[in-house]
């Protein structure tokens, strides 16, 4: 029977494998390029400066904090990063 400790190794083994999985890091690449791509064609150069859009962003993570973790999107994390 495998112990805590050791599947904690095994967990650890698989985050490090999974941060510095080539593959992995182009997709996620792929994806951030993507979001971006998509945050600006909805959002102008205008709103980033405004401070509608800083009140915005605090709400939306203010409003997140309250929420399950379980919940997460990916358009979340990549929202905040």
């Amino acid at each position: 029977m495998t112990t805590k400790e050791e599947l904690i190794e095994k967990l650890l083994l698989l985050e490090e494998k999974f941060e510095n999985d080539e593959e992995v890091k182009s997709l996620i690449e792929k994806l951030e390029n993507r979001f971006n791509t998509l945050q600006d064609e909805v959002f102008t150069a205008e709103d980033y400066k405004s401070d509608e859009y800083s009140d915005m962003c605090e709400g939306y993570y203010l409003e997140l904090r309250e929420n399950d973790p379980d919940q997460t999107s990916i358009f979340q994390v990549l929202w905040f990063e």
